[in-house]
C-alpha cells in the first residue's frame, strides 16, 4: 500500500516506521514544520514536503496524523484526489464526519489505542486498532493498513460515538494515571526519595489487571474507608489544595463504586 503521511508528531513518528517495516510504502511525509518532516522522512527514506502543492496524488491512502482541530482543514487541503484514494485520520475522539464534510468520498478512521512518545519503540503487535469507514473500499484499505503492524484479532470495527467513549476511557487509564504519578513524584520530593521506589508498586498494580477486574484489584484506605488514615493524608495535603481536591474526589469515588 502506498501512503502519504500528513503530520510528523508523536503518533506518526512511532506508527509510520512500523507501517513501513510491515510492508506499507511511504511515499511522502508532509508537515507544516520542515524540520519535523525531514526528521521522520529521512528515517523512512522518503520525501519530506511542506507545501500543499507538492503532495503526491498517486497514493492509495492519505494518513492524517495531526491534532484533532486541524484534521478538517488538512482534509480540505488535500482535495482533489484520485477517485479511489482513501483519506484516513488516526484520532480517537474525532468523528469520521469531519472527513466526509470536507469532501472525502472514501473516508476512514484508523485509531491505534496507545500512548506515543517520540524515541520509544512500540510493540504494535499488541496494540488494538479501531476502524471506521464510509465505503467498503475505504474499510478494506484501513484494515490492510492495520494488518501491516498488528494481529487480525486486534482490529475492531467501531463507530464514531463508541470510539469517542473508548477514547474517554483511555484518557482515564493512561493520561490520568500518568498525572497521578506526576503528583506522586511531587509528593515524594520532601522525602528525598526518587520516583523509582514506586516502580515495583506501579508494575504490580498493572500486572494485577491482567488477571483481575479493576474492581477486584482495588485496595487502599478509600476502599476500607479508613477515616483515620484518610484524615492524616488530608492534613499532609493542606499545602496543596488542588491535589487535596483530587484526593478527596478520588477517595469518595472509590468508596462509592466498590
Amino acid at each position: 500500500m502506498r501512503i502519504v503521511v500528513i503530520g510528523a508528531g508523536r503518533l506518526a513518528s512511532c506508527l509510520v516506521p512500523a507501517l513501513q517495516a510491515g510492508g506499507a510504502q511511504v511515499l511522502q511525509v508532509w508537515s507544516l514544520h520542515e524540520a519535523s518532516a525531514r526528521a521522520l522522512a529521512s528515517g523512512l527514506g522518503c520525501e519530506a514536503v511542506c507545501g500543499t502543492t507538492h503532495v503526491r496524488r498517486d497514493a492509495d491512502m492519505y494518513l492524517i496524523c495531526v491534532r484533532d482541530n486541524a484534521i478538517a482543514d488538512v482534509a480540505r487541503m488535500l482535495l482533489p484526489l484520485p477517485e479511489e484514494a482513501v483519506v484516513a485520520h488516526t484520532s480517537g475522539s474525532t468523528p469520521i464526519d469531519v472527513l466526509t464534510a470536507s469532501g472525502c468520498r472514501h473516508a476512514a478512521v484508523v485509531y491505534p489505542m496507545q500512548t506515543f512518545t517520540k524515541g520509544r519503540d512500540i510493540d504494535f503487535s499488541r496494540v488494538h486498532f479501531f476502524i471506521e469507514a464510509t465505503t467498503d473500499h475505504a474499510r478494506q484499505k484501513a484494515e490492510a493498513l492495520a494488518l501491516c503492524v498488528t494481529h487480525p484479532d486486534n482490529i475492531h470495527p467501531l463507530a464514531s460515538a463508541e470510539r469517542q467513549q473508548l477514547h474517554l476511557a483511555a484518557v482515564f487509564v493512561s493520561n490520568f494515571v500518568n498525572h497521578c504519578c506526576t503528583i506522586a513524584d511531587r509528593l515524594l520530593q520532601p522525602t528525598g526519595l526518587d520516583f523509582s521506589v514506586m516502580q515495583p508498586l506501579l508494575a504490580e498494580t498493572a500486572d494485577k489487571l491482567l488477571t483481575l477486574t479493576p474492581t477486584e484489584a482495588q485496595t487502599g484506605p478509600a476502599l476500607r474507608w479508613d477515616t483515620d488514615v484518610i484524615e492524616r493524608h488530608r492534613q499532609l495535603l493542606l499545602p496543596y489544595p488542588n491535589i487535596l481536591d483530587i484526593y478527596n474526589k478520588m477517595s469518595e469515588s472509590i468508596h462509592s463504586t466498590t
